[in-house]
């Protein structure tokens, strides 16, 4: 990390450590953002809303300078920082702001670790994401449209009407 610039950052934590991790790293003033969705749990005698990690086992960080990435590396429940080859790996700040803009509209959040094969390529008109691209696929009858986001290799779904998608020139 020689000629360090600030970014954003993925660390791979241990399994069911985001929440410890983004605790300590806030006790340390280094900004992280944890994509969290809610989802039922059912135990055989209840069934619980909880929020759990949209991406198990990462949280992304961003790190100003090279000791909050020498603090960051040494917490509880940290295993590395994501590397491409030899080098730590960036995300863009776009791609973090597309997940949180995603968070926000809220509807039916889903992550998926397969590629969808590209379908018919739609515009959104309506909601938050207007003016953004999308692939059109057909999932248990619901029109999912496809919001690409290469983060972490895994595609992210929203569930959107019929109204808000139109066919791209």
């Amino acid at each position: 990390m020689n000629n360090f610039n600030p970014g954003w950052f993925v660390i791979y934590t241990r399994p069911r450590h985001e929440k410890k991790v983004e605790d300590q790293l806030k006790e340390r003033k280094i900004e992280s953002f944890l994509p969290v969705r809610n989802e039922i749990k059912t135990w055989s005698d209840r069934k619980k809303m909880v929020k759990t990690p949209l991406f198990p086992s990462y949280i992304f960080v961003y790190i100003k300078e090279l000791a909050q990435y020498y603090t960051a590396t040494g917490l509880d429940g940290v295993i590395y920082f994501l590397k491409t080859g030899k080098n730590v790996s960036r995300v863009n700040e776009k791609v973090i702001n597309d997940i949180q803009m995603l968070l926000d509209f809220g509807e039916n959040i889903s992550v998926s670790n397969s590629r969808f094969s590209t379908g018919q390529q739609l515009l959104i008109q309506k909601g938050p994401f207007v003016g953004r691209y999308c692939d059109f696929i057909e999932v248990n009858g619901s029109t999912l449209a496809l919001v690409q986001l290469n983060v972490l290799q895994r595609s992210l779904t929203a569930t959107l009407p019929y109204e808000y998608l139109t066919v791209a020139d």
